[in-house]
């Protein structure tokens, strides 16, 4: 899955690749969801939605690849959860709404997908 800020660019893959809507017209103007499942936007409830926005982010992805690579994939269906913001953002209070936008959004992926914990032990 990957969700992009609307920019110039992004229209024009936009026309090559399948892009999905929230039915929130507030975040679909701002920005593109791509994904090959066709139900991944229900991960996008109204709660992640709104803090996505708040946090103003550029782009999130989550991946089987190595730091989005297509090449280099993950072992034992692990994925990546990257996140890109707007210039360097390192205050403790914003990196802490970013942990909590994951959570959700992990929480999310988990109940949709019966996504079960690695134990890292």
């Amino acid at each position: 899955m990957r969700i992009d800020k609307r920019s110039f660019v992004n229209k024009l893959i936009n026309l090559f690749i399948s892009r999905h809507k929230t039915n929130d017209k507030r975040f679909d103007e701002q920005y593109l969801v791509h994904s090959p499942n066709q139900g991944i936007t229900s991960i996008l409830n109204s709660l992640v939605r709104r803090m996505y926005l708040d946090l103003d982010i550029a782009g999130l992805f989550i991946s089987t690849g190595k730091a989005g690579s297509s090449e280099e994939v993950l072992f034992d269906n692990n994925y990546e959860l990257i996140v890109y913001t707007k210039g360097i953002r390192s205050d403790y209070g914003y990196l802490k709404e970013v942990l909590v936008l994951f959570k959700y959004l992990v929480d999310n992926l988990s109940s949709r997908y019966n996504i079960t914990p690695v134990n890292l032990e």
